[in-house]
């Protein structure tokens, strides 16, 4: 076993840089550390021996003819620059059956994979969905959404938290360094800037660079608003629906063409700020690159739903004030439609 505690991105990027970890063993068991991160193996019985990073334990059994032995060893790590922490809660699922046994392990299966994706903010107890291992385990706006939202017939309360914890990080300025604008819902969470020379990116820790996870954020509070929540359960949200609609009218459409778009203004960021966000996911008829403002035709098809949606939350609520207001709301949709058509 070897130890460098390099970040991912790293690791994705493909160039490790000269690692800080020191390894030490004492009485079968190996501790590093880097002065933040640190790791502890237990090694049951074993001799044990250190070389730099490279850690080698020796087990020395006797095996009887058509016996069997057994060794053991465990590890613990701690890093208090995580900024995600693993849920706590016991997760349940509804069993499908009976069926095809084929299905059956299926969605066994699947539900093990997403309990093995949920993650909280360190010290809370608001659940949600990484976007996926390895690269990916972390809080994505739009990912923890899709997930919330595609699960909400049987998990309600992941739903609700994970509007909670995305709204807690709303925008609340205009900043081109990390994409932030009033209103908008974050595109992802991490402990530290994300490099990636060799596609030029450079993504701070958090980061607002997606053009879709504001509107899905009021698409999923529609949807919690339409299957009955509790009245004070969606009344808590009416602030951050107000900016969120607010964004959308007012920054998702940065170019005055009447569509909402994206565009990366710093050079280092996402070129492409939808589900395909990859810098070459976006092509003319010919092949060339499109370049931004770039608007996606799916995000105006969320853009109208959460219009319209977002005037029913707000007339349901009694709520009149001037600018996102429900008769405002369904206009600027109706003209979004004509525009698209």
């Amino acid at each position: 076993v070897s130890m460098d505690f390099a970040p991912m991105d790293q690791i994705k990027d493909g160039r490790l840089r000269e690692s800080s970890v020191t390894v030490t063993a004492e009485d079968g068991s190996v501790h590093a550390g880097d002065g933040g991160a640190e790791c502890r193996l237990v090694f049951g019985g074993a001799g044990v021996t250190v070389d730099g990073r490279s850690i080698a334990a020796r087990w020395t059994m006797t095996v009887p003819a058509g016996g069997s032995a057994s060794v053991t060893w465990s590890g613990a790590m701690s890093d208090p620059r995580l900024v995600v922490a693993p849920a706590v809660s016991r997760w349940t699922h509804t069993p499908v059956g009976p069926c095809d046994p084929d299905l059956v392990r299926w969605t066994e299966q699947a539900a093990r994979d997403l309990d093995a994706l949920r993650l909280t903010l360190p010290g809370g107890n608001d659940e949600f969905f990484a976007a996926g291992a390895p690269w990916f385990f972390t809080l994505f706006g739009r990912d923890s959404l899709w997930t919330a939202r595609l699960l909400l017939p049987e998990h309600r309360d992941i739903a609700l938290s994970t509007l909670r914890v995305l709204a807690s990080m709303q925008g609340t300025r205009c900043d081109a360094s990390t994409a932030e604008q009033p209103g908008k819902i974050l595109h992802e969470l991490r402990a530290g800037a994300l490099e990636l020379p060799q596609e030029g990116l450079v993504l701070p820790p958090i980061y607002y660079g997606s053009v879709d996870s504001t509107l899905l954020w009021i698409l999923l509070l529609g949807d919690l608003w339409r299957e009955g929540a509790e009245s004070e359960e969606i009344r808590a949200f009416i602030p951050g629906l107000r900016a969120a609609l607010n964004w959308m009218t007012e920054y998702g459409d940065g170019d005055g063409d009447g569509f909402i778009d994206y565009i990366d203004l710093t050079g280092q960021g996402l070129s492409n700020q939808g589900w395909k966000d990859s810098g070459d996911s976006v092509q003319w008829r010919d092949g060339t690159i499109a370049e931004g403002p770039i608007a996606l035709c799916e995000v105006q098809a969320y853009a109208y739903e959460a219009a319209i949606v977002g005037a029913d939350i707000l007339e349901w609520a009694g709520e009149k004030a001037p600018g996102s207001s429900p008769e405002g709301l369904r206009a600027w949709a109706g003209d979004l439609k004509e525009r698209f058509a």
